[in-house]
């Protein structure tokens, strides 16, 4: 039981890193900060979608 809450900890710490930084990495490529909004908030639209489907 410990060894799932760890993971499961790891992998929302991991989600939570890459939605903070994803915006900045968008616009080091070149994007707008509109794009980079819209590309976090799809990222995040996309996590909640498939959430259920990986959970079985």
């Amino acid at each position: 039981m410990t060894l799932i809450i760890l993971v499961n900890l790891c992998v929302f710490t991991n989600h939570i890193m890459s939605l903070s930084a994803f915006p900045f990495y968008i616009q080091s490529l070149g994007g707008t900060e509109a794009l980079a909004g819209m590309c976090a908030a799809f990222f995040c639209l996309v996590a909640v979608v498939v959430r259920p489907f990986v959970g079985w």
